[in-house]
């Protein structure tokens, strides 16, 4: 992407057209990689490459912004990289690139938004709350941004227990699971017990054969 001419709104464009493939690869590789690890590792590889391409187009996009593109405006596209460089793998770039955004427009939703989603993936629900709230006391309670945060946190916080709960049944699907493995092998092992028996009825009914033939000699000298 260096030294390409390319326009503020072009690559502003080719950037989203990028993350728009990073999703597609990424879903691709959610979809096929318990089946084909290799192909999954494909759409893997290319889910990076887009999101890397995409990178460098928002910093062109940077790069080719007019003198009178005000600082929210760019903090909201600083934030859009940010998000690319975290879809590669390198949290601590897109943390950097983050803090710069965040000192130059703390206010700007997109950016907020985006940072709140940074967060939950990397830190936890407690500190996305607390990123939340230190957001909602910046713009206070009277901007619509106030209310549009709150939904953002609630949203994440419905996940959360969500999720919760689906591993607490999957939990207990698996132990009522192991329980019936267990059931299932004492059963097998009363019946063991029981075949051991017809064992030793065989093994009585073997000896009753050697007998039978220790007596066959003795018939033979009879005659």
């Amino acid at each position: 992407a260096e030294g390409e001419q390319i326009t503020y709104e072009t690559a502003g464009s080719l950037a989203g057209l990028y993350m728009t493939l990073y999703s597609l690869y990424a879903n691709a590789y959610n979809e096929t990689v318990v089946e084909d690890a290799d192909l999954g590792q494909e759409y893997y590889d290319k889910s990076i490459d887009a999101a890397a391409k995409a990178a460098e187009y928002y910093q062109l996009q940077l790069d080719n912004a007019a003198e009178d593109v005000v600082d929210y405006v760019k903090a909201g596209i600083m934030g859009n990289r940010a998000i690319a460089l975290a879809c590669t793998g390198d949290g601590d770039a897109a943390q950097a690139v983050f803090d710069e955004a965040l000192a130059l427009a703390p206010n700007n939703y997109d950016l907020a938004t985006n940072y709140l989603s940074f967060v939950y993936q990397n830190e936890g629900l407690e500190a996305a709350q607390a990123y939340a709230a230190s957001y909602m006391e910046i713009v206070g309670e009277e901007s619509a941004f106030y209310e549009q945060m709150q939904s953002q946190i609630d949203y994440i916080e419905r996940y959360e227990q969500a999720m919760e709960e689906f591993y607490k049944e999957l939990e207990n699907l698996q132990n009522q699971s192991e329980d019936g493995s267990d059931e299932d092998a004492d059963t097998a092992g009363d019946g063991a017990a029981t075949d051991g028996g017809a064992n030793d009825n065989n093994a009585a009914d073997d000896n009753a054969a050697d007998a039978s033939g220790d007596n066959a000699p003795a018939d033979d000298s009879a005659n």
